[in-house]
């Protein structure tokens, strides 16, 4: 009889698909733990912040302090100049 033949005939299919199964799943958790490992850490260089003098020199630049304010907190952020 026939049905021997057909029995088995899509079987591949499904290892295949179990398999890509698998390797999705283990793709993504690890991609996950690096995530997840990221959070702690400091920014880069590249996403670093602004200082206090460039944050005041850009406010001066803006017009939002007067030089007289300028110089205030300039002296108050470096007492030893």
């Amino acid at each position: 009889m026939m049905d021997g033949d057909w029995a088995g005939g899509g079987s591949w299919l499904w290892m295949l698909g179990g398999l890509l199964l698998v390797i999705a799943v283990v793709i993504l958790v690890v991609w996950l733990v690096m995530r997840a490992s990221r959070v702690g850490q400091p920014p880069t260089e590249s996403s670093s912040r602004s200082t206090p003098d460039q944050i005041l020199g850009e406010r001066f630049a803006r017009g939002e302090i007067t030089s007289e304010e300028f110089d205030r907190a300039k002296n108050a952020l470096n007492p030893d100049r």
